[in-house]
């Protein structure tokens, strides 16, 4: 039994639920899409993701199929390999992204331009009443963090989707999906960058706690009749499907 708290994620159908709540072709849709699907689908931690330079994708044949992160926690570099929907939502931002001028530095900028008008600050720190100055936005910039918070509980609470949604449960969210997919926790490791083991040995104890609820949720009774065997079956097909799948590898042990 762990004392550990275990991290929440999403299933696959809640990632591209909240993933298709970023709408339309703009230059901030292409860009956010293809942020949230690098976190989403790749792991990336949020600073990484806004660190990412020009310099770290990795090519085959023209296209973006890895990136090497450099500016990663702890400084343990790492590859990350990308989904085909990773790839997709890449291409279609780097391609508008050079067509706005940003070919090289950060993968994912700011994309504001203008000027920015606000008072002149004294001596003392405060605001100046009456005076005004000008400063010149250009894109190009790193996002904040909190930008990136604030755009995933909004797309969060559009698909329906719990209040405890972050930019972080991405990344859990992608780590728990491929090791129930592999049951390799050794390739999770690589995968999210971790030195030890250890710290990622909490994505199988959340597994063992799928495969607990799931047993749970079965009911022991004596032969059914047509109707309650119908009924179970219901509420067996009503069980999230990382639950199903879980249930179905002990059924079948």
């Amino acid at each position: 039994m762990t004392s550990r708290k275990l991290p929440k994620s999403l299933t696959e159908e809640q990632v591209s639920a909240l993933l298709d709540q970023v709408e339309g072709k703009s230059s901030m849709a292409l860009r956010n899409r293809a942020l949230l699907v690098l976190m989403a689908d790749g792991g990336l931690r949020l600073d990484e993701v806004l660190s990412l330079e020009s310099g770290d994708l990795r090519r085959e044949r023209e296209e973006v199929t890895s990136l090497h992160l450099t500016h990663t926690k702890g400084g343990w570099e790492r590859i990350v390999y990308l989904t085909g929907r990773g790839r997709d939502a890449l291409a279609r931002w780097l391609e508008r992204r050079a067509s706005l001028g940003l070919n090289n530095g950060l993968v994912v900028t700011t994309l504001s331009r203008g000027k920015l008008r606000f008072p002149v600050r004294g001596d003392d720190g405060q605001f100046i009443p009456g005076t005004t100055q000008e400063k010149q936005i250009q894109p190009g910039r790193k996002i904040q963090p909190r930008y990136v918070r604030e755009l995933v509980k909004r797309l969060a609470e559009k698909a329906g989707l719990p209040d405890w949604v972050h930019p972080h449960t991405l990344r859990h969210s992608a780590a728990q999906r491929l090791f129930n997919s592999t049951g390799n926790i050794e390739i999770v490791r690589k995968f999210l960058g971790h030195r030890a083991v250890t710290t990622t040995q909490i994505y199988a104890e959340a597994r063992d706690k799928d495969v607990r609820q799931a047993v749970e949720a079965l009911e022991v009774a004596p032969p059914a009749e047509e109707d309650e065997v119908q009924r179970i079956a219901k509420a067996l097909a009503a069980l999230p499907q990382e639950q199903r799948e879980a249930l179905a590898e002990v059924l079948s042990a």
